[in-house]
């Protein structure tokens, strides 16, 4: 094949590139634009989550009380109902708890709610600055009597969470 031969050759496949492009560059730019959201989305399926599930929740022990082992009991129990361990210990030098309480770091938690709701006692919810251990932080006081054994399973969520699962 002589060189004539090969730039004709070259140059016949080199229009065919640019036509081919060409024409994918139209279809493109003339096709629709898929549905775009306010925020940007374009998901189609979504995961609706209306409610915490105990499975979902960490929860650290405590104790303020001078009873032995009362923190590794009910960390135990409430385990068994589905809830993930944390830590257990003491409490911070200088709580003051007669029954129990429940810290959290945000207002209005459904996941406090949820564990709080597991005590035979009321329990009181506090918003804290830091969290103690892992997960939602539970002190025991002296007056502290147990774990219901059918406390709720979950927690109504104050929005509906929605993830995109495409």
């Amino acid at each position: 094949m002589n060189q004539s031969t090969k730039t004709a050759l070259t140059l016949a496949a080199s229009m065919a590139a640019l036509v081919a492009m060409m024409f994918f560059g139209i279809k493109g730019l003339t096709s629709p634009l898929p549905h775009i959201t306010a925020k940007g989305d374009t998901c189609k399926t979504y995961d609706i989550k209306k409610t915490v599930a105990r499975t979902e929740v960490a929860v650290s022990v405590y104790n303020a009380s001078t009873r032995a082992g009362l923190a590794t009991d009910t960390i135990n129990k409430l385990t068994r109902l589905g809830f993930k361990p944390g830590e257990t210990g003491n409490a911070p030098e200088g709580t003051s708890v007669k029954t129990v309480i429940v810290w959290t770091t945000t207002e209005n938690d459904p996941t406090a709610a949820l564990v709080a709701a597991q005590f035979k006692q009321k329990a009181q919810v506090v918003v804290v600055d830091e969290a103690y251990g892992p997960g939602v932080d539970v002190l025991l006081g002296a007056k502290f009597t147990g774990v219901l054994r059918k406390g709720p399973k979950e927690q109504p969520l104050a929005e509906v969470k929605k993830t995109c699962i495409d």
